[in-house]
């Protein structure tokens, strides 16, 4: 748990400048042909998108689409459009004549969307890869390998649509929902761009923005203007939609903005809204934290905290008032929070989120109720869970050396040096040749006296034989609560490091036909190592590098001997 006094409380709150997004329903959005909406090297479109379909969604429909598909030979453009079950991105590339259709477009990468949901998707595509990417509220999701090159536009004889698609037979297939936020950008962005820019609305002179229409208009004028300097404004064609609200203003559903980690906040639900659900538990009035993460974190959340005064738990979402949550939890292990006292409040008002491994995204950390009359005031603790991240071993099996992410303790409170009961060690002989592995002591990595607040530890070790390199040592933290960070968070119990022990014995090599034996110039030779090979540097052995390493010569006059060796 956290050493709550090291910790700064931040509770922002943010108020976002859209105003509209539009409803469609038999209408559509479009921009004429313009060689500016054109990229060449590489894309991203991108849209925020709610589908309000009621029945099946039929093939060719359409969010962006400004694909010509005129045969197995003339393609061109790209789309984001529904086809056999997913939501699909497809893109034209090279020469445009690799029959993208008779090949099947169930085959570029594609994605679910929930229906009245606000998701967030993207397609890429970048000439070096040649890879046709989907992302989905920023997080990749499929990908698909291209014929290579760059966009192909030689045959494009549409205008770039949105809310509609076009067969092949040229069927107009229309979008039903809410859309909002069109980007289009003439370079491929990855998870950490899309991330960045997702949740907030452009000012349209970003670098590589080649086209946005944010919708947020005079309602009365059917233009939809394009911010970006190429000015590709297009027409709207209304006939059953309507203008609605816009999504960042939908989106808003967060209380709090988690800006930096660790973070720590005290608040009361007593008197909020009960306005997320829990898939377990009956819940009551919540309040929810907005985290975006640009990087792959594992964290760890929890209510531990003297001012907690009521049932709590906590779940995760992973998209604004979403209905599935990625975890959900309530209480702990016995024991676990000693900041609140058995003997004032029940041990299971707190909850944990032990350890969770959450890739790049944003998320929602809900702060709820037991059940519907569970309410009060609670303190939250977020934080990222120190992890053994690496280990090595001396080339005499002296000692091995771990490396954490974090300064660690042995104390919650951020004080005390680590000692071998707060680890749980094990030794695997394998079938090696070493029996046995004892731990005498632990060290910095001078060989001194631990004092806490190390990020690498050095155990020193006393090997029971010659290893052969099979051998292996694990290491792992005896409980989640026996080695802390400055902010009192507990190493991951899940979090461990096997090492194995060093390799003393060359392989042996056994030939067949066996040395001595006379061989013809048109026999195989085989060479059986007792155990896997590598090379000096450590790398594997293949086939393409087998052949410098070894020699064969005449015995005769030492000449050469062609070769081709395998493995």
């Amino acid at each position: 748990m956290f050493n709550r006094g090291l910790l700064i409380s931040l509770c922002l709150s943010i108020s976002l400048g859209q105003e509209y997004s539009y409803f469609f329903e038999n209408d559509d959005l479009e921009i004429p042909d313009n060689n500016t909406l054109n990229p060449s090297s590489g894309i991203t479109i991108e849209a925020w998108v709610s589908p309000s379909f009621t029945g099946a969604i039929d093939d060719f429909t359409g969010i962006a689409h400004y694909l010509t598909l005129n045969g197995p030979t003339q393609e061109s453009g790209f789309s984001l459009m529904y086809y056999d079950g997913a939501w699909r991105f497809i893109v034209s590339v090279g020469s445009g004549d690799h029959d993208i259709y008779g090949d099947g477009l169930e085959v570029w990468p594609g994605i679910d969307l929930d229906i009245d949901t606000w998701t967030h998707i993207a397609g890429t595509y970048d000439n070096t890869s040649n890879e046709a990417k989907i992302y989905k509220n920023g997080q990749l999701q499929e990908t698909f390998t291209t014929e290579s090159g760059d966009l192909n536009w030689d045959f494009i004889n549409i205008d770039y649509m949105i809310g509609k698609g076009v067969d092949p037979g040229s069927n107009e297939i229309f979008f039903e929902g809410n859309i909002d936020e069109i980007r289009l950008w003439d370079v491929a962005r990855d998870e950490t761009a899309l991330i960045a820019d997702m949740n907030g609305p452009l000012v349209g002179n970003e670098n590589n923005l080649i086209g946005y229409w944010n919708f947020d208009e005079d309602t009365t004028d059917a233009t939809i203007n394009d911010i970006t300097a190429n000015n590709n404004d297009g027409t709207l064609n209304q006939v059953d939609g309507y203008w609605d609200t816009d999504v960042f203003t939908e989106l808003q559903c967060e209380d709090y903005v988690i800006s930096e980690l660790p973070f720590y906040h005290s608040d009361t639900t007593t008197g909020q809204g009960d306005d997320w659900n829990s898939t377990g538990f009956n819940d009551s009035l919540d309040i929810a934290y907005k985290l975006t993460l640009t990087e792959k974190r594992t964290l760890y959340i929890d209510t531990c905290d003297s001012l907690t005064n009521f049932d709590t738990i906590l779940y995760l979402k992973s998209a604004c008032f979403a209905n599935n949550s990625i975890t959900e939890y309530d209480d702990g292990p016995d024991g676990w929070c000693t900041e609140v006292d058995p003997e004032v409040l029940p041990q299971s008002y707190p909850s944990i989120i032990d350890t969770i491994t959450l890739n790049p995204g944003t998320y929602f950390i809900i702060v709820d109720g037991f059940s519907p009359t569970s309410h009060g005031t609670y303190g939250l603790a977020v934080g990222v869970i120190p992890e053994i991240i690496s280990s090595s071993i001396a080339s005499d099996d002296s000692y091995i050396e771990i490396r954490f992410n974090d300064l660690i303790y042995t104390e919650s409170n951020g004080t005390g040096a680590a000692n071998l009961s707060d680890f749980e060690i094990s030794f695997d002989q394998n079938g090696g040749n070493a029996t046995n592995v004892q731990f005498t002591s632990m060290t910095n990595v001078d060989g001194g006296s631990l004092l806490g607040g190390e990020d690498t530890i050095r155990f020193n070790i006393s090997v029971t034989g010659t290893s052969s390199g099979v051998e292996t040592v694990t290491i792992n933290p005896a409980t989640s609560s026996s080695v802390f960070n400055t902010f009192g968070i507990g190493l991951s119990s899940e979090s461990s490091v096997i090492q194995n022990l060093n390799d003393y014995f060359p392989p042996v090599a056994n030939f067949n036909p066996a040395d001595g034996d006379t061989i013809w110039l048109s026999d195989n030779l085989i060479i059986d190592f007792g155990e896997e090979i590598k090379l000096a540097d450590g790398n594997e052995a293949t086939n393409e590098n087998i052949d410098a390493l070894l020699s064969l010569v005449y015995t005769s006059n030492q000449q050469p001997i062609p070769f081709d060796a395998t493995i």
